[in-house]
């Protein structure tokens, strides 16, 4: 079962198994090297964001339609 209105934000491996869940992952821009192997894989739900800390997560918000884009 997935949470659509439930996301998940990381940026180094602790965050990998929280990234590989059932919610809409978001991996910042700033990410450690670490994280580069669920990019292409059966994980279809994170989102590679190109910007940086909080700017990368509301990208990744807006990505999976949970922020509009006239918030934050």
């Amino acid at each position: 079962m997935s949470s659509p209105e439930i996301a998940t934000a990381g940026d180094s491996g602790n965050d990998r198994d929280m990234l590989a869940g059932q919610t809409a992952g978001i991996v910042v821009g700033n990410h450690d090297e670490e994280l580069q192997s669920l990019k292409n894989t059966k994980f279809s739900r994170i989102y590679f964001a190109d910007a940086h800390y909080a700017a990368g997560i509301i990208e990744g918000l807006r990505r999976w339609g949970l922020l509009k884009a006239d918030q934050a």
